[in-house]
């Protein structure tokens, strides 16, 4: 499987269409998605291929590539996880491991001092980061903090899938930080991530209004763990300009809005975790 792939990926290159759809029938055929975990390593990179020739293939090869397509969309079925089941597949992956241990050390370094603590998680994981930070703020020497979790509600579009609500979810990490002496609020807000997570930025600006007002210490910490690249990249935005009618259009980018949005609120801090998405260029912006 590994050399008809390479076999395949140098047929894409070359632009033979034949040869990479003859190897992708093949491969669609030896490599069904749920089989054991070469079967599955092999259909991801079928996947990637694919998603490859249909962003930068030449028209010939995409004619070539469309059967291939049609075959394996309907072998892939979408998965539901149990909260077990993604709890078990973050604790076997290294960058959610890694990326886990590296924010939860620095939120817990920005907490110090605090007895209010308001965490907004913007994560693809459900959460399954907080319950370990719950259990490190519950042995702080000063004594555990009130925690304010706040989570973005629309992830119905985005992996992982979970057979749970946020709403039972947000029960079940209430009910963990309370056997650990932390009190814990969660909040959940909809707002999608293709507009930049536009409706929960507003939410967030007021409730730091509100807590302003009350003159209440707050150590407010984003938490944003492998979404940033789930934000399209490049919109297209009309402006008013009197020498057009009755518009322009400015190129604009969600993303770079999402974290001006975010420095914005004046965070205690902010954790970005992802995956190849120009991290230099993001850290600056923050």
């Amino acid at each position: 499987m590994e050399q008809l792939l390479v076999r395949c990926a140098n047929a894409i290159e070359s632009n033979d269409a034949t040869l990479a759809q003859q190897i992708l029938w093949v491969l669609i055929n030896i490599a069904p998605p749920d089989g054991d975990s070469k079967q599955r390593l092999t259909c991801a990179f079928l996947r990637a291929l694919i998603v490859r020739v249909a962003k930068s293939g030449t028209c010939k090869m995409l004619a070539a590539m469309s059967n291939a397509r049609c075959n394996l969309s309907m072998t892939i079925h979408t998965h539901t996880f149990s909260i077990i089941e993604l709890a078990n597949y973050v604790d076997l992956t290294s960058w959610h491991r890694f990326g886990f241990t590296a924010a939860n050390a620095a939120i817990l370094e920005a907490v110090k001092g605090y007895s209010v603590v308001h965490i907004v998680d913007i994560s693809s994981t459900h959460c399954m980061q907080i319950p370990r930070l719950i259990d490190t703020i519950a042995n702080r020497l000063e004594g555990p903090p009130m925690v304010n979790l706040t989570v973005p509600g629309d992830s119905k579009q985005l992996p992982a899938m979970v057979d749970l609500t946020y709403e039972e979810l947000g029960s079940k990490l209430v009910n963990f930080a309370w056997s650990r002496n932390v009190m814990l609020e969660f909040r959940v807000f909809p707002s999608a991530h293709a507009d930049g997570f536009a409706s929960l930025i507003d939410q967030l600006r007021l409730l730091h209004l509100v807590y302003a007002e009350t003159g209440e210490a707050l150590d407010l910490d984003i938490n944003c763990h492998m979404m940033l690249h789930y934000i399209p990249e490049e919109t297209l935005s009309p402006l008013p300009n009197a020498n057009s009618i009755p518009y322009t259009f400015q190129l604009s980018s969600n993303q770079s809005m999402f974290l001006k949005a975010l420095r914005g609120l004046n965070p205690t801090m902010v954790v970005l975790v992802d995956e190849d998405v120009e991290m230099h260029r993001k850290r600056a912006l923050i």
